[in-house]
């Protein structure tokens, strides 16, 4: 599979064939691709596999924090998801998953608002996420409102992260860090990547 490039022959169209991404998510095989058409989508995914989810090249999917959680979460939470990759989308309203034992700056809390990526011991060490041509705005978070990643490589290729804060409402005596996009214990194999991206 590569970086990610090499789309395989099974797909899942959505809504197509099934009407939720997290439902195709989570009966897909390994290597397979999602594609979802234009519209809004109230989902808070979760990716443990590599997998490619591509939304409509003319017309971006809008993913929307689910609004029946009351509790924090990202918009996409990758883990261990060796070379999956997540393209044509935008992605709105995430306030960041839990990273529970990430040795923090400041201690363990919520981390990346719109896209949370986690690698361990197990995940390939020349894997990378690919994240390409997606909008992340309008998500928080104490650590990177708009992209956290820990022991992962990310290729980040024409997007756009804008208007995303650092959250620290709840923590009066932490400082949050990376409104856009904070990188912790980067992969030592493969170097990260981000290309043709504004970050405002």
């Amino acid at each position: 599979t590569g970086f990610g490039y090499d789309i395989p022959s099974d797909v899942i169209h959505v809504p197509g064939d099934v009407p939720e991404i997290q439902f195709a998510i989570e009966n897909c095989d390994w290597y397979d691709t999602i594609k979802v058409a234009p519209g809004d989508y109230y989902e808070n995914l979760e990716i443990r596999k590599e997998i490619y989810i591509i939304g409509d090249t003319d017309q971006k999917p809008v993913l929307i924090k689910n609004q029946s959680l009351d509790w924090r979460k990202s918009i996409i939470t990758m883990v261990n998801s060796e070379n999956a990759m997540v393209k044509n989308f935008e992605i709105r309203g995430g306030e960041g998953e839990w990273c529970g034992e990430c040795d923090m700056p400041n201690g363990d809390n919520h981390a990346g608002g719109g896209i949370f990526i986690r690698g361990d011991d197990n995940q390939d060490p020349n894997s990378v996420i690919s994240l390409k041509n997606l909008i992340i705005e309008d998500n928080q978070a104490v650590y990177g409102g708009g992209v956290f990643t820990r022991r992962a490589a990310i290729l980040m290729d024409n997007c756009i992260l804008r208007n995303n804060n650092v959250d620290i409402s709840d923590h009066d005596s932490e400082w949050g860090r990376g409104g856009g996009i904070f990188m912790m214990h980067p992969s030592t194999n493969i170097n990260s990547k981000i290309l043709n991206t504004r970050i405002q």
